[in-house]
């Protein structure tokens, strides 16, 4: 099973390179199950390519993603004001629950510092430290209590599933959808 399956049509030589083997599930004569929320039908033919499936010998289940306690909502602010909108946005979200966790994704590891600093907060990143440094940043994103508020590139993980995060922000004008 591989969930965010997606992302092999982003990974590169620099990004993600493993995510290019599972081209190499076609050929293992085992079934496979790639699951993604997020990717439209406009690409599932460039989807079955860069994982190596036939189309006629794949089944395509689509069901609604859409979830009632899932809200959507785009922030504009003004140049140079994002520091000040993400701590207005962390402030009311952080007071509308007394748990919840806020992750704000960037694009790069010198937005992804450059805010942990400004907003006082847990950064995570490629380079963040070491693996165990790593694992104690993502517990303490997952466990009840303690730090509420982390800034991460997508090293963090895509689809995080941990109850106790209730808000996540992306900053900047996506690449698309995906």
């Amino acid at each position: 099973m591989i969930d965010e399956c997606h992302t092999v049509l982003e990974s590169i030589e620099e990004w993600r390179p493993e995510v290019r083997k599972l081209r190499e599930m076609g050929g293992k004569s085992t079934q496979v199950v790639f699951l993604t929320a997020t990717l439209p039908p406009t690409d599932e033919s460039r989807f079955f390519d860069a994982v190596g499936l036939e189309r006629v010998a794949t089944t395509v289940i689509r069901e609604s993603t859409r979830r009632r306690n899932v809200a959507y909502r785009v922030l504009r602010y003004e140049r140079g004001e994002l520091e000040e909108a993400l701590r207005r946005l962390v402030d009311e979200k952080t007071a509308e629950e007394e748990e919840g966790k806020v992750v704000i994704y960037c694009k790069t590891i010198a937005e992804t510092k450059r805010l942990a600093k400004v907003l006082g907060c847990k950064a995570y990143y490629r380079e963040v430290g070491t693996d165990e440094e790593k694992r104690q940043i993502q517990a303490e994103l997952v466990g009840r209590g303690g730090v509420r508020v982390f800034i991460a590139t997508n090293a963090l993980g895509l689809g995080v599933d941990a109850p106790s995060i209730r808000t996540v922000v992306h900053t900047g004008i996506p690449f698309d959808l995906r």
